[in-house]
């Protein structure tokens, strides 16, 4: 199902963890149903619903947000795809993890050791964007990646919303 609004409505029972990613997240902040959780004030998916929290979508990277240095150099929103695009890390084709076959043990992955995980060959990470932290030099695609999402929110603010997917007010 790809309809947000309409998968909480028919939702049972919700349990809501943040508030944000990685480190940022892992609470539960609240539980129960669509409506019990649109009263609840820690609630964020009752806030988008009521339209107490703003529901902001950003558009993927084209022709105008894409990185400047990657204009200057022929490169298209395509050429920065970690699975098929052409700055994509040769050594784990994108995937970050490397296998390694020991003999009589089970196979282990570990990070790539030419990129480091990142994902994206070492050409990558000499294209900047200029971030609203750092105007003169920038940060790379790899570095806005290793970002939290309140982290990569602030780095990239300045690029142009569009509107949000779904109507938020009243449940």
């Amino acid at each position: 199902m790809h309809d947000p609004p309409q998968l909480l409505r028919e939702a049972d029972w919700l349990i809501e963890i943040g508030p944000g990613s990685g480190t940022e997240g892992g609470t539960v902040l609240a539980t129960g149903d669509v409506t019990t959780l649109g009263k609840d004030p820690h609630s964020l998916i009752g806030g988008f619903r009521t339209g107490r929290e703003p529901v902001l979508v950003r558009q993927r990277a084209d022709r105008d947000t894409m990185f400047d240095q990657g204009r200057i150099r022929g490169l298209t929103a395509a050429d920065f795809s970690c699975n098929t695009g052409s700055l994509r890390c040769p050594r784990c084709e994108g995937t970050g993890q490397v296998s390694l076959d020991v003999r009589f043990l089970p196979h282990v992955d570990i990070a790539c050791p030419a990129c480091d995980g990142t994902r994206y060959a070492p050409e990558a990470a000499g294209i900047l964007r200029p971030t609203p932290t750092n105007p003169d030099d920038g940060m790379s695609l790899p570095d806005l990646l290793a970002l939290t999402a309140r982290q990569a929110i602030e780095q990239v603010g300045d690029i142009r919303r569009a509107e949000p997917s779904f109507p938020t007010g009243p449940a």
